[in-house]
């Protein structure tokens, strides 16, 4: 199974600093990528380091996924380092404004590649002060699902998984729903967010989990305590 999804959460944004890189653009990054999930074992951070970059694009008319997937395939084509790019939408100055984001390896390569991206056309919003704040997301994302256990699957990122559900929450509901499993304590840690996969004919729910610890036993567990609360 696969397609394109529609990923939701939220994120601690602040902005993007790395070394005496200096940007014209209004470029920022997660502090904490996964929200709700603390590292298990003690002393290890990495669970804690900034993963993706968010450029916000300027308001325009057009399909700004289209052209960022456009962009996105020439300029790989050009660079001698690998990245990956998607198309979103983040809460910025009380305003949801589109945006692309960034994963990529060595943050060094983050003015290149926005400016391949000014080069196919991508116009971005100029950099402003921003101090840290809580922004929902929505990105666009091709994803390949791996069947695990019934209604329960991976996908392309190491410990994530998708746990299916029956229908479409909104955001607070979404919120309310996690907010009362993680209460319960019979989990460990875990961040959530609302996925939808669309498929020609059909759209298909998901709660995406992040956990690094989870057996399958225990995503069965969670799906059901997920399924009894809807």
């Amino acid at each position: 199974m696969k397609g394109f999804v529609c990923l939701e959460k939220q994120e601690k944004l602040i902005p993007f600093i790395f070394g005496d890189i200096k940007l014209k653009e209004l470029v920022l990054t997660d502090m904490n990528p996964f929200p709700g999930y603390y590292s298990e074992t003690p002393g290890d951070t990495d669970g804690l380091k900034p993963k993706f970059v968010f450029v916000a694009m300027k308001q325009g008319e057009g399909c700004y996924e289209d052209e960022v997937l456009r962009a996105t395939c020439s300029i790989k084509q050009k660079l001698d380092f690998d990245f990956d790019a998607n198309y979103g939408r983040f809460l910025i100055f009380n305003t949801m404004k589109p945006c692309i984001r960034f994963k990529v390896e060595d943050y060094a390569n983050v003015p290149e590649i926005i400016e391949n991206f000014k080069n196919e056309g991508i116009k971005f919003e100029s950099a402003k002060k921003v101090t840290p704040y809580e922004s929902n997301i929505k990105i666009r994302k091709y994803l390949t699902f791996k069947k695990i256990e019934e209604d329960i699957y991976t996908a392309d990122d190491a410990n994530h998984y998708y746990l299916k559900i029956p229908k479409h929450l909104k955001w607070k509901d979404f919120v309310d729903l996690i907010l009362s499993v993680r209460g319960s304590g019979d989990f460990g840690v875990f961040d959530a967010a609302q996925t939808s996969l669309y498929l020609k004919d059909e759209i298909i729910e998901f709660v995406r989990i992040y956990t690094k610890s989870f057996k399958n036993e225990d995503f069965i567990i969670l799906k059901e305590e997920l399924l009894k609360r809807l």
